[in-house]
């Protein structure tokens, strides 16, 4: 009992680690793509040229670079909020058939629910 007690409390707390991990993913992939709109915004800015406009899309590739990675990022919003919901535990109240004397009743017991979901 002890070890199963010990085996849920280390995967709860694995799936809270991992959880933290995405938001940490998606803080630095959205600060990235933060950067990476500005930057793009500053070479598209200057190397803007009237008389030769098929020549400056460096700034827009590189903002759309941003753009995109700041968009993946909420995937990883999205998949730690996931992650704290998949563990859960839950009490309940089964019921046994038990004897007493010369006839089966049902007995309820209380139990402990865990869904892991994966």
């Amino acid at each position: 009992m002890l070890n199963q007690a010990a085996a849920q409390k280390k995967v709860h707390t694995n799936y809270f680690d991992l959880s933290g991990r995405r938001y940490t993913q998606g803080f630095i992939i959205l600060g990235g793509g933060a950067g990476l709109v500005l930057i793009g915004g500053e070479i598209r800015k200057k190397i803007t040229d009237p008389a030769e406009p098929d020549k400056d899309n460096i700034g827009d590739i590189i903002l759309s670079v941003g753009y995109l990675s700041m968009l993946t990022s909420v995937v990883f919003f999205i998949d730690a909020k996931n992650q704290e919901k998949r563990f859960a535990f839950r009490l309940q109240k089964e019921t046994i058939p038990g004897i007493q004397g010369n006839t089966i009743i049902k007995r309820s017991i209380p139990a402990l629910g865990i869904t892991i979901s994966l």
